[in-house]
């Protein structure tokens, strides 16, 4: 190292021989490092972290003067270390940005980048709700080493193949949950220091074609070969890739919503990504526990294999689980208004065709044997209309919208029917998003568009305490730091 020839900027020729030392060595492993075009992009953010001032950008080999040229671009921009900055996000298999919107929630401030959706009703709330993020379009071609660099890859590849309500096809090359080897590509050409992965519980069960060891816990071997399971395919992809792994199922109840929605995450934390720059990450979701109002919501999330006996392990009945009965999980199904398989209880469509209707029949009659006048109906049912709407799924509904916001009512008349109908303005309230996210009428999405995203989207409060709880637990266990 030292035989390489070097030149001392004058406005830093009287710093100290030690100084000068320490300069000069680490930007000759910056420099060593950056040769490597790809290399060079995978620790832009670790090289911005340790450049707070403009001092090493001035240090640099005098036959490769663009290697100063670099560090000075690097070092002129924030690092998402540094107070003020914003945490660059690239989406995959984006939805309608529900996981986006949870990183913003834990992490703020977050810029999305750029988003990768090929479904035309999923675009078009991307471009509304992300203007300045360009739409990448099918993960499979598309190239990631040409669009900006992020400090955090998320996604949620498609659950279909993986999920106990479908075929089970388990995550192979021809199946749509394949699509993961696309999003672990985007991770070794980006090099984010975090990876945020969401699916379905399913994926801790359902195969994929791989084989590693032996096949146990009820999975059989494929072809008399050894089987590894989706969720171990996704860690590991990413322990090759050099990432470290956290990951837990989590219901959303677990975070005040009226319904459970049980999803694993998994967060991969780059090795090479320096503490400092994890601890200030993981100090904007500190607050997390105070903002949700759910004591101990994000130190209860449990590590890995320290399930309770009969349950996945997560926050499930924890002390942020919602009271009272919870309705259905929304699903994508449901924009069929149709039941779910057999065994596996009420549809959402069938819970809300089941809550009480109020009438002024329930009012009591101020007397003269007309029944209640208008304004008696008028006060009954605003002094209890969520107990006249939503029956024994009061209570969690309640709770939610002490959280997020009045709850719309859950049927809608319908046109073909005398029947109402499942609202999509109620299941977008359940999804835990602002009102119009995905309903507002200037998207142009028929009811049937809007349920089918929702029912395939995340719920981003969900997912903001759990990214917040996995950061903090690696940090804990990784360096024992009090987070």
């Amino acid at each position: 190292m030292w035989g390489n020839p070097w030149r001392v900027d004058p406005h830093h020729a009287g710093s100290s021989p030690l100084a000068v030392r320490d300069r000069a060595e680490a930007t000759a492993r910056y420099c060593e490092w950056l040769t490597f075009t790809a290399e060079g992009r995978a620790l832009a953010a670790l090289a911005r972290e340790h450049l707070r001032t403009r001092t090493l950008m001035c240090w640099c080999t005098e036959g490769n003067p663009c290697h100063g040229d670099f560090l000075a671009d690097l070092a002129a921009t924030p690092g998402p270390g540094e107070p003020g900055a914003a945490l660059r996000v690239g989406s995959v298999c984006s939805g309608y940005g529900g996981l986006e919107v949870g990183l913003e929630e834990a992490l703020r401030p977050v810029r999305t980048a750029w988003v990768a959706d090929t479904d035309e009703a999923a675009a078009r709330v991307l471009a509304a709700r992300f203007p300045g993020a360009p739409n990448l379009g099918d993960i499979r071609g598309a190239d990631f080493a040409a669009v900006e660099r992020v400090d955090i890859i998320a996604g949620g590849t498609p659950c279909q193949d993986l999920s106990h309500a479908g075929r089970r096809a388990g995550m192979t090359p021809e199946s749509r949950s394949g699509l993961w080897a696309s999003m672990a590509r985007a991770v070794e050409e980006q090099r984010p220091a975090l990876v945020v992965w969401e699916n379905v519980e399913g994926a801790r069960t359902s195969g994929a074609d791989r084989g590693v060891g032996r096949g146990d816990g009820g999975v059989a071997p494929r072809d008399g070969g050894t089987v590894l399971r989706a969720a171990g395919h996704v860690v590991g992809d990413l322990a090759s890739l050099g990432y470290d792994c956290q990951w837990s199922v989590v219901s959303a109840a677990s975070v005040g919503a009226p319904h459970r929605r049980r999803r694993l995450f998994v967060l991969g934390v780059r090795r090479t990504a320096s503490p400092a720059w994890l601890s200030a990450v993981a100090a904007r979701a500190s607050a997390l526990r105070d903002t949700l109002g759910i004591p101990g919501i994000v130190r209860g999330v449990s590590a890995p294999g320290e399930a309770p006996r009969g349950r996945a392990h997560g926050l499930a009945g924890g002390p942020g689980r919602a009271p009272g009965r919870l309705i259905p999980t929304p699903t994508a199904s449901d924009r069929k208004s149709c039941a779910h398989p057999a065994n596996t209880g009420l549809s959402l469509s069938q819970a809300v065709e089941l809550m009480p209707t109020p009438t002024t029949q329930d009012i009591p009659s101020s007397g003269g044997g007309y029944g209640a006048s208008l304004g008696e109906a008028v006060r009954a049912i605003g002094a209890d209309d969520a107990a006249r709407r939503f029956g024994p799924y009061t209570e969690a509904v309640r709770r939610w919208e002490v959280l997020t916001r009045a709850a719309p009512a859950p049927t809608e008349p319908s046109p073909r029917s005398a029947r109402p109908r499942l609202s999509a303005g109620f299941v977008e309230w359940l999804m835990g998003l602002e009102a119009g996210w995905v309903t507002s009428p200037e998207l142009g999405l028929s009811r049937r568009q809007q349920l089918r995203l929702l029912g395939n989207g995340v719920v981003p409060q969900q997912a903001a305490a759990v990214v917040g709880a996995l950061l903090g637990r690696y940090l804990r266990a990784q360096w024992g730091l009090p987070l």
